[in-house]
């Protein structure tokens, strides 16, 4: 397995633990998912420093991200 497929895979992981995260299975180099109020949560992660992109033009409240523990730390903080 390689090293973007294994932290792809840990990712997901990561996201369907978090309350308010369902995250969408993906093969791209990044994952999908959506939570209450994306809009919000995107513009205090980029404040964070997470570098992750608004999907709400194709998949309401979504976001999309390829960044790892930065951003599963900071956005456990901004969901709590």
């Amino acid at each position: 397995m390689t090293i973007i497929r294994r932290e792809r895979k840990r990712l997901f992981r990561k996201l369907e633990k978090i309350d308010g995260v369902t995250p969408y299975p993906s093969e791209a180099n990044f994952i999908p998912f959506s939570l209450k109020n994306a809009s919000p949560v995107h513009e205090r992660l980029l404040s964070e420093g997470v570098l992750i992109r608004n999907m709400e033009g194709v998949l309401k409240n979504s976001l999309r991200v390829n960044e790892n523990n930065t951003f599963i730390k900071a956005l456990k903080k901004i969901l709590q």
